[in-house]
């Protein structure tokens, strides 16, 4: 993630995706945050996206960039685990 997001650039970013229990029109996801190499993850996020979306990782990296709590649930995370 870019420095100027959050502060720092060593957050890595990991996301998980999967057709949606009940809806086969749409793909959920789940983000995770870690920083660095370090050992631990972090659940960051949970969305969903149209499952006929001509990019489905584009249209998930969409829903979350533009959300604007995503951000902040990031740095959460990045406090957290730096202790503060």
């Amino acid at each position: 993630m870019p420095k100027s997001d959050i502060g720092r650039d060593d957050v890595e970013l990991s996301i998980d995706y999967f057709e949606k229990d009940g809806d086969s029109s749409l793909i959920s996801f789940n983000a995770w945050a870690r920083i660095g190499d370090g050992r631990i993850k972090g659940h960051i996020y949970t969305g969903s996206v149209k499952k006929d979306s001509d990019d489905i990782k584009q249209a998930i990296i969409n829903e979350m960039f533009y959300d604007p709590a995503f951000f902040g649930y990031v740095k959460d995370f990045v406090d957290l685990m730096a202790g503060e």
